[in-house]
Parts: structure tokens; C-alpha cells; sequence
């Protein structure tokens, strides 16, 4: 049996997904297609732009056949755990046997050389690495010019498909077999799926670039009061947090410096804004999406993890149905389709895990004011999606 593994936030679901799921569908026609999937928060620490379930629909209409929910310590986490987290939960189902993912050069044996290095770095690597740590440059771009320089590969800042790729080889099993997607401009459009998210929210089209299923969730969602969510929304809260918290506190909660802790305690005092406390604490050691993933966790803390606590099923069709079947008897963790009945179940460390992933959900509805989508508890009360 042929399952294939993708690894996405379907953020919102367009095209260049879909293109994805049918490669896999004609080069693997006997595959099914088992995806991981960010729940309610995404890697760059922002909130879906739709719930979790209308994502899952949108992707399992467009031939996803199994999809399960990515744990929140791993879904807004730096790019290497996410990609750790990601691919330990496609390993937790005992039975994938390829990795499909989109990639800017489309050529896996590039991706395998990249990914070499990280899983066994080279005496020059390792060099290259210290050195561009030593001179101040960030861990993210360090390690990236120093593969560059190592492999002779063309730069990689404007190819985050495949950074994100190799950071999936890194972590793969071997016995799995990679497929490098190439992205096509002409057909996927030139929209990434930041811009279709800038795009929806200036109120502008994307009918010729979201699948008519992932469409009609967007305009599902409109109807229903569905609002653009802004984790700017709690910067009350933050800047109380931070008041409240010592120093060794930020350090303990984000595992960062007292440097920084100290840079994002002041640029609180200061600044009137979420935008202005990004803009003040901003500096040449942290991105844009580290200060959002940090001010995430002193809201809504989540505990690190070393393994896959369960599998959350968010969506499956009919094969992926069968799919289940199977994968009862073959998955490492238990799988959670009911939170109710399942949950419960769990061993207390588990319990603990769901319920980290159960505070970002309810931090994410409070970011709502629409009755559907503030519903205390939804994970209890919102069934998986089965087409």
C-alpha cells in the first residue's frame, strides 16, 4: 500500500495545493493521501485565516483522503521544529511510505545534498555555521549561507518552498520516498498564499486562485460574521503579561536570552501598539515572525514536546475512512475522532498535550465576535469533516 505524506496550514487552500494533491494523484495513482495541517494558529505565530475545520473541508474535498491536526507546540514553532513536529505525527501512523511536498527547483536530489548537511554536517559546515554565529547573524540565516557556501547551490532567501523541504528530508525516515512538486507560476497563479491572504483581507477577489471548495468556505465564513482575526487584538494582554513577568520568566517561557527578555519587557512599557512593540523590540537577531510566535506563547503558553501525543483527526473521505481502519492497528498513538469519548482515554502526559492544544483554540475563538465562531469548546462540540 502507497500512502503519501504532505505536510501544510492550508492557509487558505488554493491552487497550488490542489496542484500538489493531483501530482500525487498521477504519478502515485494507487496512493492515498494522509496530510498534516496547522490547527488554529500557523508558523509565523498568526492566526488561521479559517477555523481549522473549514481549512480540513477544503482540503479533503480536493482529494486529501485523511487529514490530522499538526500539535500547537510544533505548529508555531521555529521552521526546524515545525518540520520535526510535522513529520514525527506522519510517522506516528505507521504506514507512510512517501513525502510529497512543493519545491521552487523540483529536484530532490538538491533537496538530499541540503539535507545531508543538516542531518550530518561537515567539518566546513560546521565552521561556516560558528563563524556566521560568532559575527552576530541569526541561527535561520547562518545555517542557510553556510549551505550555500558548502554545496554551491543557488541562494536560497527566495525559496522558502524548498527550506522547508529540506528541513522535511532532515527528519524523514529513509525508507521514505520524496517528491519534489515544482511550482508553476502559470499555473498555480503568482499569488503565494501570503498574498491571498493580503488579498482577502483588502477585501480584494481571489476567485481565480482558491479552489471552489476552499472558495465557498471563505464566503461560508463571511455570511456567518467570520472576522479577520489580529493577535493585535490582545496586546492589552500581552503588555500585562509582560509587566507582571520577571525577566527569567520571559527567558524560562520562551527559552531565549535575558537580552531579549529584557528587549520585549521594554518595548511593552513603550510601545501603544501590537504593531509598534513588533517595530521597537525588532532587531537584526529577531524576525518578524519570532517576535509574533513569542508574544503567541506568553499569551497561550504550550509545553515542549519530544514525541506525537495522539493524532487528531480533523477531516477524512471515504478511502480515507478505510484508511483509519488500517491505521488503528498500525499507529504508534491513538488516533482522537470524538474529543469526548477519546480524550479521556489518554495517559495523563497525553491529556496534558490536548489540553495545550485545547487553550490555543479557545485563545483563537476569543479573536472572533461572531456567535458560530465563539462557541466555547468547539473541539468538543465540531465533529471531524468526513466527506
Amino acid at each position: 500500500m502507497q500512502i503519501c505524506g504532505i505536510i501544510a496550514e492550508f492557509n487558505p487552500f488554493h491552487r497550488g495545493h490542489a496542484r500538489l494533491v493531483e501530482t500525487i494523484h498521477r504519478l502515485l495513482p494507487e496512493a492515498l493521501i494522509v496530510g498534516v495541517m496547522s490547527g488554529p494558529f500557523c508558523q509565523r505565530g498568526d492566526a488561521a485565516i479559517l477555523d481549522k475545520w473549514a481549512r480540513a473541508e477544503a482540503a479533503t474535498a480536493a482529494g486529501v483522503n485523511v487529514l490530522f491536526e499538526l500539535h500547537s507546540t510544533w505548529s508555531t514553532a521555529s521552521l526546524q521544529t515545525f518540520a520535526y513536529g510535522a513529520v514525527e505525527t506522519l510517522k506516528a501512523t505507521g504506514l507512510v511510505t512517501h513525502l510529497a511536498f512543493g519545491s521552487e527547483c523540483g529536484q530532490v536530489e538538491e533537496l538530499e545534498t541540503l539535507a545531508d548537511q543538516l542531518r550530518q554536517p561537515s567539518d566546513q559546515f560546521t565552521h561556516l555555521l560558528k563563524t556566521a554565529l560568532a559575527d552576530g547573524a541569526p541561527f535561520a540565516l547562518a545555517q542557510q549561507g553556510a549551505l550555500e557556501k558548502v554545496t554551491g547551490v543557488s541562494p536560497l532567501k527566495d525559496r522558502p518552498n524548498d527550506r522547508l523541504a529540506l528541513s522535511y528530508l532532515r527528519y524523514a525516515p529513509s525508507h521514505w520516498q520524496a517528491l519534489a512538486v515544482q511550482r508553476d507560476t502559470q499555473h498555480d497563479g503568482q499569488a503565494s498564499g501570503r498574498a491571498i491572504r493580503s488579498a482577502l483581507s483588502q477585501g480584494q477577489s481571489v476567485n481565480d486562485l482558491l479552489t471552489p471548495a476552499a472558495l465557498a468556505q471563505v464566503e461560508k465564513a463571511g455570511k456567518q460574521g467570520w472576522t479577520w482575526p489580529d493577535l493585535g487584538d490582545f496586546y492589552g494582554a500581552l503588555q500585562l503579561r509582560l509587566t507582571n513577568m520577571s525577566a527569567g520568566e520571559v527567558v524560562g517561557l520562551l527559552a531565549c536570552t535575558e537580552g531579549i527578555a529584557i528587549r520585549l519587557k521594554r518595548a511593552a512599557h513603550s510601545a501603544d501598539s501590537f504593531e509598534a512593540w513588533l517595530d521597537t523590540a525588532l532587531d537584526r537577531h529577531l524576525f518578524e515572525s519570532t517576535l509574533r510566535r513569542a508574544a503567541l506563547q506568553i499569551l497561550s503558553p504550550v509545553k515542549p514536546l519530544q514525541a506525537v501525543p495522539y493524532l487528531r483527526l480533523l477531516a477524512a473521505d471515504d478511502l480515507g475512512r478505510r484508511l483509519l481502519k488500517a491505521m488503528k492497528g498500525r499507529a504508534r498513538v491513538p488516533i482522537i475522532g470524538n474529543c469526548g469519548r477519546d480524550v479521556k482515554k489518554l495517559p495523563a502526559q497525553a491529556q496534558a498535550a490536548f489540553a495545550d492544544d485545547l487553550r490555543r483554540q479557545e485563545t483563537s475563538r476569543l479573536l472572533q465576535k461572531a456567535a458560530p465562531y465563539r462557541q466555547a469548546l468547539r473541539d468538543f462540540h465540531t465533529p471531524p469533516v468526513m466527506i
